[in-house]
């Protein structure tokens, strides 16, 4: 899978000071789903799983999310209960506890890897309302289509799934959304590299699934 990772952020930034850094997202880095290698960067680096056109972290150089994001701060859920629903939908994920998680307050998050870039902000939230279906209650940040993020602690991890499935999933666009697609494919056309790497274009898909029917 592929992972943003800052250059900027020190390693030791306090997650308060996370939103504010709009700057150093340079690297696109390929990782293979390998819980060593995963649960080292994710809470050593401030990483992301959206890439962007340049190094700045804003609205209009968004490209793609290469996996989805849930936050759990609510303590709606015990760890094993989130364990349980994510087994049970069959899909590889690592869930980390955040810098300021305690045993009182427990804070975590699920990195769930898709079967392709999606380059459609509608399709993410649909994705999205088939977890909210599923699990009492989500926090608002949950499939955010910009989130950033540094883990604490590995505390969950599963493979030998497939990623999560986006090919066959379809959905009516936003005039924001086409939009968007429309400036990058005019500025990159059909296959557009950047750093080495290369970044979702129309092929890729654009659309969503039914809320509650993500499998």
């Amino acid at each position: 899978m592929k992972l943003s990772v800052n250059n900027l952020i020190p390693t030791d930034n306090k997650l308060g000071d996370l939103a504010k850094v709009a700057y150093g997202w340079n690297e696109l880095r390929t990782i293979g789903w390998n819980k060593e290698d995963i649960s080292e960067l994710v809470t050593t680096r401030v990483t992301s799983h959206n890439q962007w056109l340049s190094d700045h972290k804003i609205k209009a150089d968004w490209v793609c999310a290469h996996a989805h994001w849930l936050d759990f701060d609510k303590q709606q859920h015990t760890l094993k209960e989130i364990e349980i629903i994510l087994n049970g939908l069959k899909l590889n994920y690592i869930i980390i506890t955040t810098v300021s998680h305690t045993e009182d307050m427990p804070r975590y998050r699920a990195l769930i890897p898709y079967s392709a870039p999606v380059n459609n902000p509608d399709t993410i939230k649909t994705i999205q309302q088939g977890f909210e279906s599923r699990f009492k209650q989500l926090d608002n940040m949950s499939g955010r289509d910009r989130c950033i993020y540094k883990g604490l602690e590995a505390v969950a991890w599963q493979e030998g799934f497939d990623p999560l499935d986006v090919s066959n999933i379809k959905v009516e666009s936003s005039e924001e959304t086409k939009k968007h697609i429309k400036n990058i494919n005019q500025l990159y056309g059909d296959v557009p590299t950047w750093n080495n790497a290369t970044m979702v274009s129309s092929k890729y898909h654009q659309a969503t699934v039914p809320a509650g029917d993500i499998t």
